[in-house]
Formats: structure tokens, sequence, C-alpha cells
């Protein structure tokens, strides 16, 4: 069950130890402005926007912009359709593979404030979690976790080098890549952690460098529609998305090499993305530019899966 408006506010402000009107106050310019709290700690710790130096380092080591913003996105049902999407796949995944949810190896990498975390451990999944070590934003997970009672279920990986090297059935990484200084090799990492035929559950924004999401990278910009390829660089193959969501979440499989039937037909699913990836930019430019494009939103509003051989 989803945690409520109120009841996110309650657990802020018992970890903060502020009263809860306050906290609500926050939140509340928060919700009328998406962004507000991190772009204040963008101002308070002397961030240049869009680049990743030691003033950034420290903005998510000590920050605590990105309880609000997360907690306050993830309660839309906009980002929350993302979360019901994953779940469905990892769902289809583990009755594919005959694997009981609470078996799948399940790493949530960068769940920041840990809300799809939870979400995934109350339908019986136990999720390896990891962030930013040492940030406020982790440490506010931990406590939602121990909050909730639901501590018992999730693992929390405290070092980054762990994760290298493990077999995890399936990474679950929403919105994340376009934060990260070394983009190529985090995806180069994913493959280190991720078990043959194990699925990877992503969605990134690179595309979007925009004055109100001052924490994306704009060294990222330029992958916009390549992730794809870089993926499949390390291994990793499309194998589904929903049509018609902006690729939230797109799915992933490691494949072995010889698996050359699955590996041709995920270039075709490649190659029919991008073309969508170019179509959407294009959207974007023209509604920029006061194009009304109302009537194309929904042309593939229906999902595209790679069927199995």
């Amino acid at each position: 069950m989803m945690q409520s408006r109120r009841e996110l506010i309650e657990d802020i402000a018992a970890w903060l130890g502020k009263p809860i009107e306050q906290v609500e106050s926050i939140w509340v310019m928060e919700e009328q402005e998406l962004g507000h709290c991190v772009r204040r700690d963008v101002e308070a710790f002397g961030v240049t926007p869009h680049v990743y130096d030691l003033a950034m380092e420290r903005l998510y080591r000590d920050g605590e912009g990105f309880v609000f913003e997360t907690l306050c996105y993830w309660n839309t049902t906009n980002r929350q359709s993302w979360t019901l999407r994953g779940l469905e796949r990892l769902n289809r995944y583990c009755n594919s593979r005959g694997i009981q949810p609470k078996d799948l190896r399940l790493l949530m990498l960068g769940d920041g404030s840990g809300s799809d975390t939870l979400f995934l451990a109350e339908h019986g999944y136990r999720p390896h979690y990891f962030d930013v070590p040492g940030s406020r934003t982790s440490s506010f997970a931990r406590f939602r976790f121990r909050r909730t009672g639901r501590a018992d279920k999730v693992t929390t990986i405290e070092r980054y080098e762990q994760l290298l090297g493990q077999s995890y059935d399936a990474v679950w990484s929403f919105d994340v890549l376009e934060h990260l200084p070394s983009l190529e090799a985090a995806i180069d990492d994913l493959g280190k952690m991720l078990a043959m035929n194990g699925v990877v559950m992503m969605t990134e924004s690179c595309r979007y460098v925009r004055p109100d999401l001052p924490t994306h990278l704009s060294i990222n910009r330029k992958y916009h529609g390549l992730i794809p390829a870089l993926m499949r660089r390390a291994g990793l193959y499309i194998h589904w998305y929903a049509e018609g969501t902006d690729f939230r979440p797109v799915e992933y499989l490691r494949l072995p090499r010889w698996h050359l039937g699955q590996r041709f037909a995920s270039l075709r699913l490649e190659r029919r993305a991008a073309k969508q990836m170019r179509c959407a930019e294009d959207r974007l430019e023209r509604s920029s530019a006061g194009v009304d494009v109302s009537h194309e939103i929904g042309v593939w509003a229906h999902a595209v899966d790679m069927p199995d051989q």
C-alpha cells in the first residue's frame, strides 16, 4: 500500500525532530514548485548547476532537499505509475522463472528516500538498498525502514564496491544516470552486478538539463537516446518498454553471447525505441515553441514486448 501524504510528512517530521506543521509548510512549497528544496540546497552549498564537483558532493551528502523532493514527487500519480509498471514486470519475471518474490536477489540502486524499496518489500520482495553512503537521504531511508517495520525485509549496502561481482537477479534504478559524473562506467558496472539472464528496470532523464533540475549534469545530455546502445555494450539488451510513458521504465536483460535470437530481436526493439525517442524529442521541442501537440500524445499507448525465444 502506498503511504499517504500525511504519513510521508510525519516520517520527515519524526526524522528531523521538527513539528509536523513546520515540515508540512516546507512540503507545500515543494508541492507548488517541485525541486524547491534542492534548489535551496544548491544555493546553500554554493553548487554550480549541472556541474559535478566538491560542492555537489557536499549537497548529496549533507543536504536534506532530496528528502522532500523525492517523497513529494513519488507521491504523485505519474511517478507511482512507474513503480506499478516496474512491479508488474518484476512479478512477470519471477513467474516466468518459477521464483518467489522473496527469493529474487533484487538491488535497489540509488533509491534515495527508499519509497520504491519499501513498496516492493510490502509486495513480498526482500530488496537490497543502496544510495550515496553516509548521506542524509540514505539516513532518512534507513529511518523509514525501521519506522515502518520493514527493516528485517531490507538489506542496506554500505559500500559501492560490495555490489560489484555480485549476481543479482534484478537491478532497479530509477532516474539515477543523469546525476552521475561517470555514466558510461556506471553502466559497465551494472553488467558486473547482474546474473546472466538477470533483469534491469531503469528510467533516466539525461535529456532534461534545465534550471529547475540543477543536479542533472550537462555532460550527460549527450547520452539522450544512446542509453540502450551503451547498455548493449555492457551485455544488457533492451527487452521491453511501455510506449507512451516516456520510457518509464525500460527493461533490459543480460544475455549470453550465444543467445543470438533474443539479441537480434533486441536490436530491432532498440531501433524502434530510438525512433520513438527522436519523435518524443521533436514533440517536446515543438511544444516548447508553442505548437499544440496534444493530439499526438498516446499514439503509442500500448506495451511493446520482445517475445522470449
